[in-house]
């Protein structure tokens, strides 16, 4: 395995793993069309130069409430991310992960939504984007995202608890691949997907108490 892709691996990110892969794809091609000789091996350590640089650089990430606030999920609070390997059900099909049942219900297709179900969440993200969208999408989205998510919760009682322990911080999907409606990056965004946590997480505890 590549150096750089090494180096994106180390950050447990597979959303950022997955733009790379994709980034990195895009600039092969370029130096093929550009007549490079060895394109695979200049394309390689060109990534990699600039994956050290990235690294030398490289955010520190919250791995703990500071504030009264959970604003990243990763490290210890990677279960709050969609990408968390867990098994959700929805709409009588069952999934390896919230991210692959939320892209599955961008159509009504069922056919398109069987291939989803054995996806994990970075190969459904990629896949969903392909997707032609139900045409009320927008309108039923963080609907579904809620279904998605209470269902995560209440389905998986190791995370339940997990959930649960966070208390009354408040979620924030703090994010640097610019989702605003879902999260928030550089201190903008709507943080859909924190509020939907938050509301799962009362529910669940006035069901516990």
């Amino acid at each position: 395995m590549a150096d750089w892709l090494n180096n994106i691996k180390s950050f447990g990110d597979p959303q950022l793993e997955l733009r790379a892969v994709k980034l990195f794809d895009e600039f092969k091609q370029i130096v093929i069309k550009a007549g490079v000789q060895n394109y695979d091996e200049y394309a390689e350590n060109l990534f990699d130069r600039i994956m050290h640089l990235f690294k030398s650089t490289e955010r520190v990430y919250t791995v703990g409430p500071h504030d009264g606030v959970i604003d990243s999920f990763f490290a210890k609070y990677r279960f709050l991310s969609n990408f968390e390997p867990c098994t959700v059900v929805y709409d009588g099909m069952t999934y390896s992960c919230s991210e692959a049942a939320y892209q599955a219900a961008k159509t009504t297709d069922v056919s398109l939504r069987i291939a989803f179900t054995t996806m994990n969440g970075s190969k459904a993200k990629y896949a969903g984007q392909k997707l032609t969208l139900r045409p009320d999408w927008n309108e039923v989205k963080v609907d579904v995202m809620y279904e998605i998510v209470k269902d995560k919760f209440s389905r998986n009682p190791e995370l339940r608890v997990k959930l649960l322990n966070t208390g009354n911080i408040e979620l924030i999907e703090g994010n640097y691949w610019g989702d605003k409606f879902w999260g928030v990056c550089n201190g903008v965004g709507e943080n859909h997907l924190g509020k939907i946590l938050m509301r799962v997480r009362k529910e669940l505890s006035e069901i516990r108490d």
